[in-house]
């Protein structure tokens, strides 16, 4: 097999990443944009929305549809503190919780995919140079 670049490599993980998440939250009836907003909310409750755009890496327009959906669903409440009427936050509603438990699981297990390479020690260093990546791109 021939060597893919470090660009290919990563893309490839991100496409089964993907994939190995939606399986794991096509019953609830979520999509894999909305599964990683619930997700992030359980560890940013109140963010507001265009950090969740940030985090997404989409537009705050495919955004704000993506939040307008989970709102149909009833699984979070968007509101604007009285101080900013512009800002817009998003919080999980109590049948959003419940769900998010589901979904913190799925990503939870997207860590430990194969227990035969999983390697705590390297973990930390991984994380470190991919961080290093990442924030060297946002740069760009």
């Amino acid at each position: 097999m021939e060597q893919q670049s470090l660009s290919e490599l990563i893309r490839h993980i991100a496409i089964y990443q993907e994939a190995f998440i939606y399986q794991r939250i096509k019953e609830s009836g979520l999509t894999t944009a909305q599964s990683h907003v619930i997700h992030f909310l359980t560890t940013q409750p109140h963010a507001p929305q265009k950090e969740i755009a940030s985090y997404l890496g989409k537009s705050e327009a495919t955004t704000a549809n993506v939040l307008k959906q989970l709102e149909r669903k009833q699984l979070i409440l968007r509101f604007s503190p009285k101080r900013d009427e512009r800002l817009k936050q998003i919080l999980l509603t109590p049948k959003g919780k419940d769900l998010a438990e589901n979904v913190t699981e799925a990503f939870n297990q997207l860590d430990h995919v194969s227990p035969r390479l999983y390697r705590p020690e390297l973990d930390s260093k991984l994380a470190e140079l991919l961080t290093e990546l990442l924030e060297h791109y946002q740069k760009s």
